[in-house]
């Protein structure tokens, strides 16, 4: 007799391209995740993660650069989310600054007004790792949360069967200029700048886990 076994529910999570132009045209960013990671260990991937339950709260909407019934409407554009929407944006503005400690929608030189800034970037992410929200940071540092600056790509479901499951929205990015980004040392041990064409050739050879 067969026993069926309930799917795992997908968790909501959010996923980046940060892009730039290169020099054989547009790059990606890609982060590679630790080998000892429970999901995809040792592969490429955007920057990106689960969203947290504090992601959606009014703290975090205070601090946007757009109403929630904007965010709302943009990523509806792409995907039904319904009150989702800005969970799900600020998580991908949060798991950039984790992982690679990309500030999203940062003036390249501070801004009048602006109490910290840009080479402390790497404080106010050492904060975020031990456990200050995105708002209080964004507070501190006299900037929104830039999510405007994320545009709706793509929506995702891990499929059924697998013992780990998200539900993802993909938001694309331009990269804020003035900034370098540099992996946690913990959930991603390496990055690079990759022109799309060229890894996945090199992923077909083996050459380039994803």
């Amino acid at each position: 007799m067969r026993l069926a076994v309930a799917p795992v529910p997908p968790r909501a999570a959010a996923t980046t391209l940060i892009v730039r132009d290169g020099p054989a045209g547009l790059e990606v960013l890609m982060v590679r995740r630790s080998l000892q990671a429970s999901f995809m260990p040792g592969a490429y991937v955007f920057p990106g993660g689960a969203v947290d339950a504090r992601d959606g709260s009014d703290e975090h909407a205070r601090r946007c650069d757009e109403t929630p019934a904007s965010i709302a409407r943009r990523i509806g554009e792409v995907t039904q989310v319904g009150d989702q929407a800005l969970a799900y944006a600020v998580a991908a503005l949060r798991e950039c600054f984790e992982e690679c400690g990309l500030w999203l929608g940062a003036p390249a030189s501070g801004h009048e007004g602006a109490t910290l800034a840009l080479p402390d970037w790497a404080a106010l992410r050492a904060r975020l790792h031990a456990g200050a929200s995105l708002a209080e940071l964004a507070l501190e540092a006299g900037l929104p949360l830039a999510t405007t600056a994320l545009r709706p790509w793509s929506h995702w479901v891990t499929p059924v069967g697998l013992p780990k499951r998200f539900d993802t929205l993909f938001f694309v990015v331009r990269a804020p200029e003035g900034q370098v980004p540099e992996v946690d040392a913990g959930e991603t041990t390496t990055l690079a700048w990759v022109h799309p064409p060229q890894a996945l050739a090199a992923h077909a050879k083996g050459e380039f886990p994803l």
